[in-house]
């Protein structure tokens, strides 16, 4: 739906160019005043509440909503890019960025704002567009920050100033995305789905799917592929967004998978005696009330050095042998349906560091959290926890959580409400 919605709008206009002087000093004020705005943290219920059934004039008040927040967030991404340290915000691939996102911002505030349904559907296909046009822009960042690594030594203090503005950024781009997507998703109404949450997510049958796509993946790439053990209860199931954890529950079978055929090929195990990767699914709560998924994904991969578990959700670590040699084509592309990252046929099974640290993103953006444990010498396992989808805020940035009066960004009447 996104891509077709996308091809039916015209262009947005670029941002004036450096030339254009007085034209230019006037945009980057723009920018500087919405960046300096607060985002609006929507509650996670409404917004499953306005997609359920949304009437033309819902929608156009959700478009409005989407019309006076949009810009302000992606000119946040504008000021976080700029601000990333050690040179990385003059990377040319950053800077190529930069330059999306600063004429995102211009397209968006030269468009009128949609007062009537047929203003609306136009301003979807509007917003359906930066879904593609952006989608490519953290791989461009995980590559320059390879770079980076391999042209200096980060001090760990600097390391971690560098994953915490990527964590920033990338915490508030899913949750950009996230709307749009949501917002365009909830224009037809599928069964079972408001907007792009599921009524009924059943994580087995996505870790199921995932499983599916990651054993292919690996015959593909790596010529070999353990069994991959998925163990949990088929009939439970939860409100969530299954592209969410469809891209956490990949990028973690990847890791397992790609471990234990490394280090079985380092030992020389035959590979029909590699041991089995396993996916362990359990749901929790009191008196049989479902309140969280937990999901172990265990290996015999050898583990990680205790010397560098505490660089494992670093953007600047990778256990890839030759990640230079790695191809990334939209491997955190738009996440409106699992189908669109199973359709990647060219998704490496290890890359530049940045899928670990986004599925820890994924998981805390509804209040989840995912850690992982290793025994060195013998294996790892990685554990995810997925609350129900329930009445708190999206998770977003200190910096940019709420408005000084806690009312957020928008006008009265421009609200996501059922």
């Amino acid at each position: 739906m996104v891509e077709g919605m996308a091809k039916r709008v015209r262009p947005l206009p670029s941002a004036p160019p450096q030339q254009q002087t007085r034209a230019a000093d006037a945009f980057q004020t723009t920018l500087s005043h919405l960046a300096a705005k607060r985002a609006t943290a929507v509650s996670l219920t409404d917004l499953y509440r306005f997609g359920l059934e949304p009437s033309p004039d819902q929608c156009l008040r959700n478009a409005q909503f989407i019309y006076h927040e949009l810009p302000i967030r992606v000119a946040q991404r504008v000021a976080d890019l700029k601000a990333l340290p050690f040179g990385l915000s003059e990377h040319p691939l950053v800077r190529d960025g930069i330059r999306h996102y600063e004429n995102t911002v211009y397209g968006l505030v030269t468009t009128p704002k949609p007062n009537t349904v047929e203003a609306e559907h136009e301003y979807a296909c509007l917003t359906a567009s930066l879904l593609t046009n952006h989608r490519t822009i953290p791989m461009a960042i995980a590559r320059a920050i390879y770079e980076l690594r391999t042209a200096r030594q980060l001090s760990s203090a600097e390391q971690a100033l560098l994953n915490r503005r990527l964590d920033d950024f990338f915490m508030a781009r899913i949750s950009m995305r996230f709307l749009i997507e949501h917002y365009i998703a909830s224009h037809a109404c599928h069964p079972g789905f408001s907007g792009v949450i599921a009524t009924e997510c059943c994580p087995l049958e996505i870790v199921t799917q995932a499983r599916a796509d990651v054993e292919a993946m690996a015959v593909r790439q790596l010529g070999v592929c353990p069994a991959i053990e998925v163990l949990g209860n088929p009939k439970r199931a939860f409100r969530y967004v299954p592209s969410h954890l469809y891209f956490i529950a990949s990028e973690l079978l990847k890791n397992s998978v790609r471990a234990t055929v490394e280090s079985a090929a380092a030992a020389g195990t035959p590979s029909h005696k590699l041991p089995p990767v396993r996916a362990i699914l359990v749901c929790g709560g009191e008196d049989d009330a479902f309140e969280s998924v937990s999901i172990k994904i265990e290996d015999q991969g050898m583990g990680i050095k205790r010397s560098d578990m505490d660089k494992v959700f670093s953007y600047t670590y990778t256990t890839a042998p030759h990640p230079e040699n790695a191809v990334f084509p939209n491997a955190t592309a738009s996440l409106s349906k699992a189908g669109d990252m199973r359709q990647e046929k060219s998704d490496p099974m290890a890359g530049l560091g940045i899928g670990l640290p986004l599925s820890r993103l994924y998981s805390r953006y509804f209040g989840g959290d995912l850690e992982i444990i290793s025994m060195e010498k013998y294996g790892t396992d990685a554990y995810l926890m997925l609350p129900h989808f329930g009445d708190d805020v999206e998770i977003l940035p200190d910096p940019i959580a709420q408005s000084p009066s806690q009312q957020g960004s928008c006008p009265k009447g421009a609200q996501y409400k059922a």
